[in-house]
């Protein structure tokens, strides 16, 4: 049996994230970072999946720790829309991929066998020329879906874009 931890404050999500990984995984549920940090230390994990919620520390050093004390281990952050930009930019300091919360089983099932399985592709904001010269214009939304671009691309998942009838989402 492999051991796996849940830093989630929201029982919900927790529940949802829990439910979506494969069987074979033994759950440690922390309630805080920093209950994860001494559960990590007393258990070890093969995967990790933390909503940011430390008290005491920055997003930053929570997930440096988490690397620091679990090399191999696989660190999912699960965050909301509203912390996406500031999570993706932890991908570069250790952890391997983004959940967007609120937790939806079937894409939490796809991203956690995708970082287990190690398809994970190392892309780490690579958007080519190729979306500066497709994509024009320099609005908010544009930005923002830039921002979302380079969060994907780091991914092996498929994407839907959705859209009304007419808005360019070839």
């Amino acid at each position: 049996m492999m051991t796996a931890i849940a830093m989630i404050a929201d029982d919900g999500e927790a529940e949802v994230i829990q439910e979506s990984a494969p069987k074979g995984f033994v759950w440690v549920r922390a309630r805080s970072g920093e209950e994860g940090l001494r559960l990590l230390r007393e258990s070890g994990a093969e995967l990790i999946i933390t909503d940011l919620s430390a008290e005491r520390m920055t997003p930053e050093a929570l997930v440096m720790r988490l690397r620091a004390m679990a090399r191999t281990a696989p660190i999912v952050l699960a965050v909301p829309e509203s912390r996406r930009a500031e999570a993706a930019s932890l991908l570069d300091k250790g952890a391997t991929d983004l959940l967007p919360l609120p937790a939806i089983m079937e894409e939490s099932r796809a991203r956690i066998a995708n970082v287990l399985c190690g398809r994970q592709q190392n892309l780490a904001g690579q958007i080519s020329d190729f979306d500066r010269t497709v994509l024009s214009g320099e609005s908010a939304g544009m930005a923002k879906l830039r921002e979302q671009m380079a969060v994907v691309a780091r991914t092996n998942l498929p994407v839907l874009i959705r859209g009304e009838s007419g808005t360019g989402k070839e």
